[in-house]
């Protein structure tokens, strides 16, 4: 019995680890989202002023941070698929085999 309560408390902190994650991963769509406006808007403004090194500056500037965000989100996306494996794993282990005499893992197949 306290195996059933053990396993149930482990898949909803894995649930709550990947909600947690899945909000990052929102928030960081967000500002990539919004550095992207940005870099744009900047764009649009130096048709009108080819040779406003400031906004080159700036230009460079949000580039980098995109990439940076890019590289997080593609790192907040790796980490999600390894909650999300481990949870199928916690789920898909039977809660039927609870005796010492089962195999020692869920390997055989149940057709």
């Amino acid at each position: 019995r306290r195996f059933f309560g053990e396993r149930k408390r482990r898949i909803e902190a894995e649930k709550g680890r990947i909600e947690e994650k899945r909000g990052g991963i929102q928030k960081t769509r967000a500002l990539i989202a919004e550095k992207n406006d940005n870099i744009a808007s900047k764009q649009h403004i130096l048709k009108y002023e080819p040779n406003n090194a400031k906004l080159h500056q700036d230009l460079t500037k949000l580039r980098e941070e995109l990439k940076q965000l890019e590289q997080q989100l593609a790192s907040e996306q790796a980490e999600l698929q390894r909650l999300e494996r481990e949870l199928r794993q916690a789920q898909s282990d039977s809660p039927n085999n609870t005796s010492s005499t089962g195999p020692p893992n869920n390997t055989s197949s149940k057709d």
